[in-house]
């Protein structure tokens, strides 16, 4: 019996095609937007280089350093409005528990391990606006996956 790869190098290609197409990093976005990059000052140019922001910096300048945010929420006070970007990471982990099986022939219980997945949303950064400028931003510590009790997970959705 003879097995084709010919789908499986199909596949192969198609999932690597994807995989790039999906990466949006800090070089494609200033290649994409490269008049207005090259209008700023040197210091920023450098900052959006190295996917560092400071206050100050426009959306724009934001979106070419940190991509596009995965949430955003609008707020007013006394000051005005304001819009705030957040942005998130999603984690696997991956755990083992036992499950009975039960074998009809042999007339016993036995037990396998078997793998679930637990993924949570976790909040990375975030960075808030006031008439299109960045007036603060937090960059947040990792999780620890096998804390349960982590306070900054999000609910997935």
């Amino acid at each position: 019996m003879t097995i084709s790869r010919r789908p499986l190098l199909v596949a192969g290609a198609a999932a690597l095609c994807l995989a790039l197409a999906g990466c949006d990093t800090t070089g494609n976005r200033i290649a994409r937007h490269g008049d207005y990059f090259n209008t700023l000052p040197a210091r920023h140019q450098e900052l959006i280089r190295q996917g560092v922001i400071q206050r100050g910096f426009s959306q724009q300048e934001v979106y070419m350093a940190w991509g596009s945010p995965y949430h955003t929420a609008l707020s007013e006070d006394r000051q005005g409005s304001s819009e705030t970007w957040i942005y998130t990471t999603v984690q696997t982990e991956t755990r083992y528990r036992s499950e009975p099986i039960y074998d009809r022939a042999a007339r016993r219980w036995w037990y396998e391990e078997r793998p679930y997945h637990m993924s949570r949303e976790y909040l990375t950064r975030s960075v808030t606006f006031r008439d299109n400028l960045v007036t603060s931003w937090t960059i947040y510590n990792p999780p620890r996956l096998l804390d349960d009790r982590a306070p900054y997970a999000l609910p997935l959705r």
